[in-house]
């Protein structure tokens, strides 16, 4: 499956003026995780920017994420749901 954030296929409106908190796309082999034969990139703070999620790499065109600390200190962002899941540690 390919990434359709870098085709003319992917809609930037889908966004919603959010940055992707992954690493540029030259940068992210150098962080990536494998697990079993599932490669994922990791996803880092939109707000403090410490390392806390993993997205995997084919089922991925773009990440915004916040964690759970700076969710507590500061509220979720605007326009955004918040979405219950496993806790990495």
């Amino acid at each position: 499956m390919p990434n359709l954030s870098r085709t003319r296929w992917w809609d930037r409106q889908l966004e919603f003026e959010y940055p992707d908190c992954r690493l540029p796309y030259l940068d992210r082999e150098k962080v990536q995780v494998q697990r079993g034969r599932m490669v994922f990139d990791m996803v880092y703070c939109a707000d403090c920017g410490a390392p806390k999620a993993l997205a995997p790499v084919e089922a991925t065109t773009f990440a915004f994420f916040v964690c759970n600390e700076c969710v507590a200190k500061k509220g979720p962002p605007a326009g955004c749901v918040e979405v219950e899941g496993p806790k990495v540690e």
